[in-house]
């Protein structure tokens, strides 16, 4: 009796293992996804992995929120264009990415990136991004971003 509720216990933490290594892989994807389509250039591949709307914001190389910056909020086809935009105008794209921490809650999710980098406008090392996600239709899409260490152009 004892090993038959052992084998139980081992089959269930697997299965839990098993799924939260899915939610986890999938949850990636969704970030590598977005950068992946900058670097090879195809704005389809980004878009892929954002919600109908996306919220970017800046810690102005802040931890004290009151110092944080608004960057863009896009809708539906201003993602798009947007993408386009970046990948004509800002290109080419390096982007390392270093997955940190990773949290999930029912259909939200946030990911932490040490990420080092360059496109046209700038460069990056070790620059600090979290990535909110959301469930939508079973697949995991990016809702904001926010980087610690950039600031608006003046």
């Amino acid at each position: 009796m004892k090993a038959i509720f052992t084998f139980i216990l081992c089959i269930l933490f697997t299965n839990l293992f098993s799924q939260n290594t899915k939610q986890s892989d999938s949850l990636q994807l969704a970030v590598n996804s977005f950068h992946k389509g900058f670097i090879e250039q195809n704005p389809n591949l980004s878009r892929s992995a954002i919600s109908s709307q996306l919220n970017m914001f800046n810690g102005n190389s802040s931890a004290n929120a009151s110092d944080w910056e608004a960057h863009m909020f896009l809708q539906a086809g201003e993602i798009k264009e947007w993408l386009e935009w970046m990948i004509e105008n800002a290109g080419p794209f390096k982007n390392d990415i270093t997955f940190k921490a990773q949290h999930m809650r029912s259909n939200s999710a946030i990911i932490v990136t040490e990420e080092s980098g360059s496109n046209k406008f700038r460069s990056w090392k070790n620059e600090e991004v979290v990535y909110q996600l959301g469930k939508i239709s079973g697949i995991w899409k990016i809702l904001s971003i926010y980087i610690r260490n950039l600031k608006n152009p003046e």
